[in-house]
């Protein structure tokens, strides 16, 4: 399936670089397309991107925020485990609990 994904993305990026590129080269819509873009849309589309980056980086920010927490505490749980050089089941099953609540956080 991630095969398929990647070729189709690719097929669309060339696509759209072809586009681009190509196209207002041989049709004359490069001075068309400037009309569109004025200084409003242009700041239009400017804002939304950098709206959509800071969202983004919102959420990385949170999820790694709760990263650091929660491996703290897998560290704290695998270190008093380990404090007398013994594994019990208990302390095993908690160990492995921790370690999970860490990767569950990017699911």
């Amino acid at each position: 399936m991630n095969t398929r994904f990647s070729r189709y993305t690719f097929i669309s990026a060339m696509f759209v670089l072809f586009a681009m590129f190509a196209l207002p080269a041989y049709a004359g819509i490069v001075q068309t397309a400037k009309k569109w873009f004025s200084g409003e849309a242009l700041a239009l589309v400017i804002s939304a991107v950098a709206a959509l980056v800071s969202g983004v980086s919102g959420i990385m920010y949170a999820r790694s925020v709760k990263t650091f927490r929660e491996t703290g505490e897998f560290l704290s749980v695998l270190g008093s485990a380990l404090e007398d050089n013994r594994l019990t089941r208990d302390e095993l099953a908690q160990i492995i609990r921790e370690g999970r609540d860490i990767f569950s956080i990017w699911r």
